[in-house]
């Protein structure tokens, strides 16, 4: 039920808009929503949600979710640097 909310309008099996056709948003960390390394805005912005539902999601799941943070933060590629950056 909560992922047939989640990839409401895509397609199961390619993951395309069924609309427009556009895949999903790629996996990568947040350069405007981040708090300490970007993953969970991340994560929001590919799944187009609220950032603070995926935060609450990490936090009330916590041993287990601590792990999966530190192995995204690690292995999702940075966004392109802006100007704010320099």
């Amino acid at each position: 039920m909560l992922l047939e909310t989640i990839f409401k309008g895509y397609d199961k099996f390619t993951l395309k808009n069924r609309e427009g056709g556009h895949p999903m948003k790629r996996l990568k960390k947040s350069s405007k929503d981040k708090s300490l390394h970007g993953v969970c805005g991340g994560i929001a912005e590919a799944l187009s949600i609220h950032s603070l539902l995926v935060r609450l999601v990490f936090s009330l799941t916590m041993p287990a979710s601590l792990i999966v943070y530190i192995i995204l933060a690690n292995t999702l590629e940075s966004p392109p640097p802006t100007l704010r950056d320099f």
